[in-house]
């Protein structure tokens, strides 16, 4: 009987990162803030974007939109001071962004969304200290959406985005 020790194929991997081309960012953004009334303060903003990969060292990535990055964002922010009750004030955020591509050959489209949350807080007076009592309601409607998407060039990553969730707080000034 004949035998022979023979070594298995070894395979070797190298891969290595390179930053090529750039992202060139343009875009326009408006925001607005202010007091609709005495007891009612509004902060809204508005973005377009136009998020272009160039220079990359692959034609076919040149002009493509960059990993991440929406056409469009947009948020409002409102808070209303109950006057029957001092120290109350209720909030609601509405954001929403626009979609976006998860790769950068721009073929994995993710979905745009859009959130809302509701809230309230209540300043008042413990054992002689300022105290803050907060709640809030977010993603109130229950949207299943990517929060995140970016990576390296091709190769991307995705967060999902945080459920309806009952978040409480307490702030004590002393």
């Amino acid at each position: 009987m004949f035998s022979q020790n023979v070594e298995p194929p070894t395979i070797s991997w190298r891969f290595t990162f390179v930053a090529a081309g750039e992202n060139r960012h343009q875009g326009a953004e408006l925001s607005v803030f202010g007091s609709p009334s005495e007891n009612m303060r509004l902060i809204a903003g508005v973005s377009y974007l136009s998020a272009k990969q160039n220079d990359t060292g692959t034609v076919a990535l040149d002009g493509n939109r960059v990993i991440g990055i929406p056409k469009l964002q947009s948020n409002v922010n409102l808070e209303y001071d109950v006057a029957a009750l001092s120290g109350l004030t209720l909030t609601g955020d509405i954001i929403h962004t626009g979609a976006r591509y998860a790769d950068a050959a721009n073929t994995l489209k993710v979905d745009g969304y859009t959130t809302l949350d509701i809230g309230a807080r209540y300043r008042t007076m413990l054992a002689g200290q300022d105290v803050t009592l907060k709640g809030v309601v977010t993603n109130v409607t229950g949207e299943d959406y990517w929060q995140s998407v970016g990576g390296l060039p091709g190769y991307g990553y995705l967060n999902a985005g945080e459920p309806t969730a009952l978040k409480v707080s307490a702030t004590f000034d002393f």
